[in-house]
């Protein structure tokens, strides 16, 4: 029997026959060892549903969307230092309708080349506060990797680059207020604006959607978090995980990293241009 043998990063070397494939969440590197043997129908395979939890991925009866309990799923410890700190972080929505993919964008089509264009919910999540949005205006053309918007922040401000070229049709004057304070009913689904692109056809099917996104989601989170959490190390080393006023407990990561600090992490990941995309 043929055989072929996969080498990554992330994912011990294996064998498996040629006419095989790897479960998603082999590929994500969250399992060791796992084929896939039901042509990747992962809404009706009990092993995708074990990984998920006993509920699936639980939807939200406000916007139909989709959880993911990271905390099942994460190589980043319960026994972590500061797992007090990351429970808050660890649910994560999003639109199965939708596409995603590139940074934190997602897509969600209203017409064949109509679209809504928005943050996935890890940006919501990490994002530091947000003084104020810069948006275009409607009817603004913009190119191709063009910066589309700002979000300013009292550490800098993180432009937002489009991934592809289009008009502006409608923006959404409610962003500030949803990023400030985000609720069931923002988080996977925070848009900026609405937008016309005869770019929309062709890129979707590069794009990710369903349990794809939930597994790219997954990776995204833990690159973060891992970050973060090797910066808290360096930190406690030196503080411990109390202020230097009078040993109250910080409560949240942003405190414990310094605002100077968490900012550069975060505002990376929005000029990285990494993608999520299928190959």
């Amino acid at each position: 029997m043929k055989s072929k043998q996969q080498h990554s990063a992330n994912v011990s070397s294996h064998i498996w026959p040629e006419d095989e494939k790897p479960c998603i969440w082999m590929q994500a590197g969250l399992v060791e060892y796992k084929l896939c043997d039901r042509q990747f129908d992962c809404e009706n395979c009990p092993f995708d549903a074990l990984m998920s939890g006993s509920n699936k991925y639980p939807v939200s009866k406000e916007r139909h969307l989709k959880k993911i309990n990271v905390s099942q799923k994460s190589r980043i410890k319960k026994s972590s230092d500061h797992e007090d700190i990351w429970a808050t972080y660890r649910q994560i929505f999003f639109d199965p309708q939708a596409y995603y993919g590139i940074d934190f964008w997602y897509i969600k089509t209203i017409e064949k080349k109509v679209a809504r264009i928005g943050l996935n919910d890890l940006a919501v999540l990490f994002l530091p506060n947000i003084r104020e949005v810069i948006l275009p205006r409607c009817n603004t053309h913009i190119a191709s990797r063009q910066t589309c918007a700002w979000l300013v922040t009292s550490e800098g401000t993180i432009p937002l680059c489009i991934p592809i070229a289009g008009k502006v049709v409608r923006v959404n004057d409610q962003l500030l207020k949803a990023l400030n304070n985000p609720d069931t009913a923002d988080r996977g689904s925070l848009w900026l604006f609405e937008y016309e692109s005869e770019e929309i056809p062709p890129l979707l099917p590069t794009m990710l959607k369903g349990n794809e996104t939930a597994v790219y989601l997954m990776k995204q989170w833990e690159s973060i978090v891992g970050n973060m959490e090797r910066a808290l190390y360096r930190h406690n080393h030196l503080l411990g995980v109390t202020s230097q006023d009078g040993g109250q407990r910080l409560q949240s990561v942003e405190q414990m990293l310094g605002e100077k600090e968490y900012f550069e992490i975060i505002s990376g990941y929005f000029q990285s241009h990494k993608t999520g995309n299928k190959k």
